[in-house]
């Protein structure tokens, strides 16, 4: 390997052997491109910190970081109050949602709800009228026919 020339270039001499055992000589030509950058003082400063839980003085042990483990239980108490908060929190999205809704489309949905519903208690009625003193089997498949249906 030689140093760079003026512009640049050096140049990388390797040897090699093949499987048949010839020698090769590999030459290579490579330009060094130096590329300066400037840095902020306190970056520098910042990236030659000394990683956190590293001693400072390897020797020294009253100078070394050390990091105990308790083997006590820590019992944490959420507060009452932030319990109270929350709960608040709740009733009033709560509220928020239902005062946001249209009153005409509730209560329309209200409506259609109930009407579904009363239209399936005739259907079950009408059932047990037709099938009253039929045989048990008739009555099954009277009113699974019904249900069907609706």
């Amino acid at each position: 390997e030689t140093k760079p020339d003026e512009e640049g270039v050096k140049t990388v001499t390797t040897y090699t052997q093949t499987l048949r055992g010839e020698t090769l000589k590999v030459t290579k030509r490579i330009k060094v491109i130096r590329k300066c950058q400037r840095i902020n003082k306190d970056v520098y400063a910042r990236k030659n910190i000394v990683p956190f839980g590293l001693d400072a003085a390897d020797g020294d042990p009253s100078l070394s970081a050390t990091t105990v483990r308790s083997h006590e239980e820590i019992i944490i108490e959420v507060p009452r109050s932030s319990k109270q908060r929350k709960f608040k929190e709740e009733e009033e999205e709560d509220d928020f949602y239902m005062g946001d809704l249209n009153p005409s489309k509730t209560s329309r949905d209200l409506r259609q709800k109930f009407r579904a519903l009363r239209e399936d208690d005739e259907a079950v009625r009408n059932c047990q009228n037709d099938t009253h003193g039929k045989s048990e089997e008739a009555k099954r498949t009277r009113c699974s026919t019904t249900n069907k249906n609706s």
